[in-house]
């Protein structure tokens, strides 16, 4: 990250801990230079972007992002909601090189008191205190008959079930967003390629042109669109079939990605000698990677 980077960094990082609602991160573990990476926004698609276009150029690619969350005593919360890096080894990186950066020496301190947790242990965490609380003796005014106690406890349960439930299907409406921005991207350079081989003398370059670049991408996106676009509005079984429709089509689709034949094909039009950019396997293959951390929680 270049200076001016760490300087909007830095400035994010102390609106956030003044702000009363969260801010957006996206973390990877080492980019182009080496050096981690960290992006911290007020929209979570601003930092989304941000970092997946980081991360295509990352030495490192283990990645993390959700929520930025104010603490108590002048402290930030990072609540890690997507990604594969450990909280326990993000946070060794905010405290042994983030905070060491003379750049960000401004805000040193709330990288280093930094919490790094994952969406699910912040929901273990209040499912305890909630527990707690109920097992906690009750005052002879207040206790309750043990039918109403079951009853607000059970209903306590399906509440907290639905709110999470809505949370992972609007992560997966924002990864459905990008998947389609994806494949429309993929679409137009694909597009651009054929015109300019149909623009070659050699006749070879030419039939490529008009009939190879059939069936690269395959008949998929439009029936894992459908079954991502089925999860909102459904009921819970709805989700669940839902869910498991597109956790059968990203398998599918990876398979067709990885098939000799079409993955010689792929290789030969993102390495073309033309210098004609079109990146396909990675944008595709980082928004399943995505959709398969989102889809079981719906299962």
């Amino acid at each position: 990250m270049q200076p001016v980077e760490y300087g909007y960094m830095a400035l994010q990082l102390k609106k956030a801990v003044k702000a009363d609602k969260p801010f957006y991160f996206y973390f990877l573990m080492k980019g182009a230079d080496g050096k981690p990476v960290l992006f911290v926004e007020r929209k979570e698609a601003e930092a989304n972007q941000k970092g997946k276009k980081a991360k295509i150029t990352a030495r490192d690619k283990k990645n993390l992002s959700g929520e930025v969350r104010k603490l108590e005593g002048n402290k930030l919360q990072f609540v890690g909601m997507l990604g594969n890096a450990p909280t326990s080894q993000v946070e060794k990186t905010f405290k042994r090189e983030l905070a060491k950066e003379g750049d960000l020496k401004t805000v040193a301190t709330l990288l280093r008191t930094a919490e790094i947790i994952t969406l699910k242990d912040l929901e273990d965490r209040q499912k305890k205190a909630r527990s707690s609380e109920a097992e906690a003796p009750p005052t002879v005014e207040s206790t309750p008959k043990p039918k109403k106690k079951k009853k607000r406890s059970r209903a306590s349960q399906d509440a907290l079930a639905e709110v999470m439930a809505q949370e992972l299907i609007a992560q997966a409406s924002q990864v459905a967003e990008a998947f389609r921005v994806a494949t429309e991207e993929i679409d137009s350079e694909i597009t651009k390629m054929q015109k300019f081989l149909l623009t070659q003398e050699d006749e070879e370059l030419q039939r490529i042109g008009e009939y190879g670049m059939n069936g690269i991408t395959g008949n998929f996106k439009v029936p894992l669109m459908a079954a991502l676009f089925e999860l909102q509005g459904s009921d819970a079984e709805g989700r669940k079939k839902a869910a498991k429709k597109a956790t059968a089509t990203i398998a599918k689709f990876r398979e067709h990605l990885d098939a000799s034949d079409n993955a010689e094909r792929i290789d030969a039009l993102e390495n073309n000698p033309w210098s004609i950019p079109v990146l396909i396997k990675a944008r595709l293959t980082e928004a399943f990677d995505d959709m398969d951390q989102i889809l079981p929680g719906l299962q």
